[in-house]
């Protein structure tokens, strides 16, 4: 097939567009960066549902929406955040290996009531 000249630069510029919008989605998703997104409310994990990538680390970006202290709380990876009422907080955890990971508030009441995830780890 021919390609006419005057179509070889708009070629090339959507050439470049598509591999540029491909490494950028490659990098950019939470499964590919580890970076995790939690906002902590009375009394739950939005999302309650995390995941990430074996053996790279996590980065934890935690938001407290709510009135009182919450904790993000991960005994098998030794992780232990608090976060105070409207403010945030960011925590790095080494690389994890392959599993399933229980989050808990660990302030008193908290986890009781429902303030409980996971974190599936692949």
């Amino acid at each position: 097939m021919r390609v006419r000249a005057y179509l070889l630069p708009v070629l090339a510029a959507v050439a470049i567009a598509v591999v540029t919008a491909c490494g950028a989605a490659e990098g950019s998703g939470a499964g590919a960066t580890n970076d995790l997104t939690v906002t902590m409310t009375e009394f739950k994990f939005q999302p309650a549902s995390l995941s990430a990538t074996a053996g790279r680390p996590i980065t934890l970006h935690l938001k407290n929406a709510g009135t009182v202290d919450h904790q993000f709380r991960i005994d098998q990876a030794g992780v232990d955040v608090t976060v105070k009422p409207s403010q945030t907080a960011t925590q790095e955890i080494p690389a994890l290996a392959a599993g399933s990971y229980d989050v808990v508030c660990s302030v008193p009441g908290h986890k009781e009531a429902g303030m409980t995830a996971k974190l599936v780890v692949r």
